[in-house]
């Protein structure tokens, strides 16, 4: 089992117009803050990337100009996967919400 496979989530704010975006990981039980690390990719396109530190569920804000945006905060649950897998690459949208791998809005 690959336990540095981080979770990815991509931001997109092209048509979100004028603000900031921000981020933030905790674990749900206990609250703790879960180091992630926020990069804009392209204008508008932003990667967020943590590494879970265990096996449970994670609650990842994402905030633009201050206000979550929709779906946010997302309760992620992660199990550890095998190696092989692919990262878990989750979109978030402001204007429409979060979207999966394959687009469907959750």
């Amino acid at each position: 089992l690959d336990e540095d496979k981080p979770i990815e989530l991509m931001v997109n704010t092209r048509a979100a117009g004028e603000g900031r975006i921000s981020a933030e990981v905790r674990v749900e039980q206990g609250g703790k803050v879960v180091e992630s690390r926020l990069e804009e990719i392209s204008p508008g396109l932003h990667l967020l990337t943590f590494h879970p530190p265990q096996e449970g569920v994670f609650l990842v804000s994402v905030l633009w100009s201050g206000s979550h945006v929709p779906g946010s905060p997302l309760p992620i649950s992660y199990l550890r996967r095998p190696a092989s897998d692919p990262p878990v690459t989750v979109t978030f949208e402001p204007e429409v919400g979060v979207r999966g791998q394959e687009g469907e809005e959750r």
